[in-house]
């Protein structure tokens, strides 16, 4: 066992990681494994058909799916529980691998366990073990079900993807940084090799990506911008590969800057099925862009209040205003409802929670922790 009074966690990044194998089950643990697993099988298939054939303008619709997703959850829970009761420390393992007792920066003891030295990491892949990078941020993984369908937080995530990448665009120091910062995940194995030559790799998120995904794309503000840059730039660059390079060694520092900051905002990708229940680095970003999705989306018709049942549509107007109007929306019909609640929102700057920056619900503190 080692001990470390260092808050930096590149003291430790050198060793690898064993993870606990898991034990055989004794007969009556695998028999309840197996009921739990029916059962977690059976939740699921419940919350999916409900998702996909559920009338979200049924009253009870909200109330079915809150009760379906809490039984999901448990279920989840329930068989999680019992595979944790077979993980251990095999003999093997505790023979060539160790624990680090550290500090980190709010000063809590935090113990590293099932390090492997540098020397041993071979022998211990010989052996067939699992070797992985220490995480000096592990987190518990909570199995959640989301209040917004995926398809739905798939769309407003790509709006809030086409934020990042219009406000990145219009930034390039906050562009150089978020490129040396993936070239650095790359160089210190702290994320991930590319697979180009210098091993950085660049996925562009393109127009048809986003409006794939994102409701009425092509009328959002991010997508004029973003165009009206796409052509600019088509239009100066030379088509020819090595005409290109020799252009680019041609042109001043604020030239290469700029097409750097459009270059790193097209990879972007900050789409997603479910809702953020930690900082990730997309939450980074749009604190150092000073990104208020509100500028650049609506909660229209087509974008938002379509999508989801009256009473969610109402708890917008509530949310915004302070006004329920469930009383003034009695024997309306749906797009009755819809029109009568985007009048409502308009000008409100109102935004579900997906779009919304994650210490805006709740996570106050913990976008500056994912940075630090």
């Amino acid at each position: 066992m080692a001990c470390s009074l260092e808050a930096d966690t590149s003291a430790w990044r050198r060793y690898g990681r064993e993870g606990q194998s898991e034990r055989e089950p004794t007969p009556e643990e695998a028999e309840t494994i197996e009921r739990l697993a029916t059962e977690q099988r059976k939740h699921a298939d419940a919350y999916d058909q409900h998702q996909d054939e559920g009338d979200p303008e049924a009253d009870d619709y909200e109330l079915v799916e809150q009760q379906l997703c809490e039984a999901l959850d448990k279920a989840d829970e329930n068989l999680m529980t019992a595979h944790a009761v077979l993980q251990q420390w095999a003999p093997e393992q505790l023979a060539r691998s160790g624990a680090l007792v550290r500090l980190d920066h709010c000063g809590d003891i935090v113990i590293e366990r099932g390090l492997l030295r540098p020397e041993d990491r071979k022998a211990a892949t010989s052996e067939g073990g699992e070797i992985t990078r220490p995480d000096p941020v592990a987190t518990e993984q909570v199995s959640t079900r989301a209040e917004f369908s995926e398809k739905l937080m798939r769309d407003l995530t790509a709006h809030r993807t086409a934020a990042l990448q219009a406000a990145l665009m219009q930034n390039p120091q906050v562009a150089l940084v978020t490129l040396v910062h993936r070239m650095a995940e790359t160089v210190f194995s702290l994320y991930g090799s590319g697979d180009d030559i210098v091993k950085v790799a660049v996925r562009v998120t393109s127009d048809s990506t986003l409006a794939q995904e994102a409701s009425a794309y092509g009328d959002s503000p991010a997508a004029t911008l973003l165009g009206e840059a796409e052509a600019m730039w088509g239009d100066r660059l030379p088509g020819n590969p090595a005409a290109l390079f020799r252009w680019l060694l041609a042109q001043p520092q604020a030239t290469l800057l700029e097409l750097l900051a459009y270059c790193t905002a097209r990879s972007v990708n900050a789409i997603a099925a479910r809702t953020r229940s930690t900082a990730n680095h997309s939450d980074a970003l749009a604190q150092a862009l000073d990104v208020d999705v509100a500028d650049w989306w609506t909660p229209s018709a087509g974008r938002y209040l379509g999508h989801v049942s009256k009473a969610k549509a109402l708890e917008a107007v509530k949310e915004a205003t302070g006004v329920d109007a469930t009383q003034a929306t009695v024997g309306m019909k749906k797009a009755e409802v819809v029109a009568y609640c985007e009048s409502k929102l308009e000008g409100t700057r109102w935004l579900p929670a997906p779009l919304r920056n994650l210490d805006e619900q709740g996570g106050e503190g913990a976008v500056e922790d994912e940075m630090r």
